[in-house]
């Protein structure tokens, strides 16, 4: 789950990557596509997209729920 003001801020970088230096992004790296998300928790740089869910909700899997929530000073990402 990376919220959508994150995701469209383009000081924030986000992006779908399908290449990696010139070359298709190999595939223990994510082929076809790979969504970079910096600055986030690596699990937020999702391997192996075959579907974007725009939605108002996080999402409810364990792993984005519980699982990989860091606590900085201001929020929970």
């Amino acid at each position: 789950s990376v919220p959508c003001e994150y995701a469209l801020d383009p000081l924030n970088e986000v992006m779908l990557a399908y290449s990696m230096n010139d070359l298709e992004i190999p595939k223990e790296h994510g082929y076809p596509i790979r969504m970079v998300s910096p600055g986030m928790i690596a699990v937020r740089s999702c391997k192996w997209v075959n579907q974007l869910i725009i939605s108002d909700v996080e999402a409810d899997s364990a792993p984005q729920r519980r699982d990989y929530k860091v606590v900085t000073d201001n929020e929970i990402s």
